[in-house]
């Protein structure tokens, strides 16, 4: 886009107000479109003459603010008008999924997926949005009858359910081994670690262990025989 202005032999030509065009920043009057030198105001006229507006087009930062991850990412530069694909996300937060950009720290949605190619208009900040991940506990009543399993946050507590029964049996509580020698804690803190089925003490300990990969946590019961 260039402006220009005519001016007639002999006079001083008078400076204009700046054009304005949006995601650009005026850099003067010129006697060609393509650069050579800026026009002096102060000379006078001594042809037909016409003068360009010069431009040069906008760039923002993009810059990333991890919102109680850890990590670097530096800013991106972005220009006016040209798409481009955001920075892969590199920040982590222990017990979290990161579900993309907003512009507010407070978002519980994300605005901007990772990597995603967006236009902006001016200099911005995109905050991480989190969502804490969320664990399984089911409940191994070993014979017994069936308890429900909870749905508990990273770090957050299960809360111990009513005892089972089971004919000729005693409840004897919930362990975090197959020896039943680890009682399990239900004011302790969860993170989705290895738990385990039991027998009970009629039975052989012979119980396969499960890896927690998508965030089970199993616990058993151990049942004393009634005599």
């Amino acid at each position: 886009q260039h402006h220009f202005i005519r001016r007639v032999l002999g006079q001083i030509t008078f400076k204009p107000a700046d054009p304005a065009w949006a995601g650009h920043t005026f850099d003067g009057w010129y006697t060609s479109k393509d650069g050579d030198s800026a026009y002096d105001f102060n000379a006078a006229v001594l042809g037909n003459l016409t003068l360009y507006a010069h431009w040069t087009v906008n760039t923002y930062a993009v810059t990333f603010n991890s919102n109680g991850g850890t990590g670097e990412m530096p800013a991106q530069t972005f220009t006016h008008g040209t798409s481009q694909t955001l920075s892969q996300n590199k920040f982590t937060r222990e017990g979290y999924d990161f579900l993309g950009w907003a512009t507010s720290s407070t978002a519980t949605e994300a605005v901007y997926a990772d990597k995603q190619s967006i236009n902006v208009d001016k200099a911005i900040t995109l905050f991480a949005v989190w969502k804490i991940k969320s664990y399984t506990v089911s409940f191994d009543s070993n014979g017994g009858t069936a308890v429900d399993p909870q749905k508990v946050d990273h770090n957050g507590k299960a809360t111990q359910p009513s005892a089972p029964t089971r004919s000729g049996y005693k409840f004897e509580g919930w362990f975090a081994d197959t020896a039943c020698t680890q009682p399990y804690d239900f004011d302790a803190a969860g993170c989705g670690y290895v738990g385990f089925f039991m027998t009970d003490t009629r039975a052989s300990v012979e119980s396969d262990i499960y890896g927690l990969t998508g965030g089970f946590l199993f616990l058993g019961v151990f049942l004393g025989i009634v005599f």
